[in-house]
């Protein structure tokens, strides 16, 4: 037997056990409730920017972050975010900002004041993360129904052979 024989039950059970992992966390995603405005922490002070990476099957996107005062904290605004592309031109850097962010949990900015003016509103941001997960329970589903399979296909295979 070789090598390769030997490791196509593993991967079986590792599809499986990915997929039935993956899938439900992908469909209880997609069912969670968006943080409330009232909910986030309101953050301000002197930004700056920089860019983080986010790899994507062979591919990596950049997104903009914001930090604040010299702090750690990176607070991200998506590349798929409304003019996420245009954030870093659309807030003066260097002058005071207020942003909203659920710092519990993602990081995210879901809303930007400067100067008393808004630069992107929270139903702006929130419409963009329903709009991002809205396959999430279609994949979610899918994934379901492959981990299953493969489970069925290594359970007959396995008890074929004995």
């Amino acid at each position: 037997m070789t090598w390769r024989e030997t490791m196509k039950p593993f991967r079986f059970i590792m599809i499986s056990i990915g997929c039935l992992i993956g899938g439900p966390s992908l469909i209880a995603r997609y069912f969670a409730a968006l943080p409330p405005l009232e909910s986030m922490e309101m953050v301000s002070g002197q930004v700056r920017f920089a860019t983080d990476c986010r790899r994507s099957g062979r591919r990596s996107i950049d997104y903009p972050v914001m930090t604040f005062n010299g702090s750690p904290t990176r607070y991200k605004y998506m590349e798929w975010f409304p003019r996420a592309h245009d954030i870093a031109a659309l807030v003066r850097p260097g002058e005071p900002v207020t942003i909203w962010t659920d710092r519990d949990g993602d990081q995210w900015v879901w809303r930007i004041e400067q100067g008393g003016v808004q630069i992107t509103t929270y139903e702006e941001i929130r419409a963009a993360v329903k709009e991002h997960r809205r396959f999430d329970w279609m994949v979610g589903s899918v994934l379901i129904l492959i981990g299953v399979g493969t489970g069925i296909v290594f359970v007959r295979r396995h008890f074929k052979q004995r």
